[in-house]
């Protein structure tokens, strides 16, 4: 076995010293990569779930407000339809009102001239 001199020892300590603080190095190093990559997986899942839910919900949205306005795209239809039908049917009204009234006016009339 061969005698080291203290020289020779330090510069073997140091160099076994450099090389497990390299190896140690890359461990953490690979530690926190992969780390940061699972935690980046898990975001990423997270923010595709959330994405997913925001655009179905969009969609729904989108799906109401469409059935919203063709509903009263049609309440207004039938309004106007509503209308017009009152409009003809109290122009009708207003009709066998005055031909109502023309009629007991002229009984009335015809009697009295009958009476004299």
């Amino acid at each position: 076995m061969t005698k080291y001199t203290i020289q020779e020892r330090f510069f073997i300590f140091l160099g076994l010293m450099c090389l497990g603080m390299m190896f140690t190095n890359h461990y953490y190093l690979n530690k926190y990569d992969k780390d940061i990559q699972e935690s980046l997986n898990k975001n990423y899942d997270i923010s595709k779930r959330h994405i997913a839910d925001s655009i179905s919900k969009s969609m729904a949205i989108e799906h109401w407000k469409s059935m919203y306005l063709g509903q009263k795209g049609y309440g207004e239809m039938l309004e106007k339809q509503i209308n017009v039908i009152n409009d003809y049917w109290s122009k009708e009204n207003l009709k066998l009102k005055d031909e109502l009234f023309d009629l007991k006016h002229s009984t009335t009339n015809n009697s009295t001239t009958l009476k004299k």
